[in-house]
């Protein structure tokens, strides 16, 4: 099986995460797109990031409908920073997977903070990459050395963030359509982002 591996702080998922991942996995051929919550991302504050299991339960939520998207804890069970590097690693060691081929799905925002990953290259090296670019995304500011080693995936043109719809749940605005209807009243049971 070809599985793509999505990772992310995913603070909440959101439709255009489930866009582009079926985006991808439909036009790279991937049998399943396998979601990936980050537990303590070595990029961000971890004061600022809603706990890892209360994320990979929104994930949960958010994917039941979809018989080609899975979900995995191997981050939010890993001790100290997850790295993508160390992830990947795992999972091509490990004897379920022993006969499938992985694809790293990472968006254009990170190609471009690339080289401050731990051990891009070998990243790039140990595994084949899609970076989810939108339209617009400007190639020329990403680094030469990376973008030989990638390939590029056009997704829709989706104005939606994370970080956009924890502004509007604080403002007491509607997200509605923004995340799963089950999220949304995940959220609103847990008292997130208010």
């Amino acid at each position: 099986m070809r599985i793509g591996i999505f990772g992310g702080t995913f603070d909440p998922i959101h439709t255009g995460h489930l866009i582009i991942a079926e985006a991808i996995r439909t036009g790279m051929n991937l049998d399943e797109v396998m979601f990936v919550p980050v537990g303590s991302p070595p990029h961000k504050n971890g004061n600022n990031i809603t706990d890892p299991h209360l994320r990979l339960e929104m994930v949960k939520l958010a994917i039941v409908n979809y018989p080609h998207f899975s979900v995995n804890d191997i981050e939010v069970k890993r001790k100290g920073r997850s790295f993508t590097i160390d992830t990947v690693n795992e999972f091509q060691e490990l004897r379920q997977y022993r006969d499938d081929e992985f694809v790293l799905i990472i968006g254009g925002d990170n190609l471009l903070e690339l080289e401050k990953w731990h051990k891009p290259d070998e990243i790039l090296d140990a595994v084949e990459t899609v970076v989810a670019v939108r339209p617009g995304f400007d190639l020329t500011r990403a680094k030469k050395k990376f973008v030989k080693k990638i390939q590029i995936f056009k997704t829709p043109l989706i104005d939606i963030s994370s970080s956009k719809i924890r502004d509007m749940i604080h403002a007491g605005q509607s997200v509605k359509c923004w995340v799963p209807e089950n999220v949304k009243k995940y959220i609103e049971e847990k008292g997130l982002y208010r």
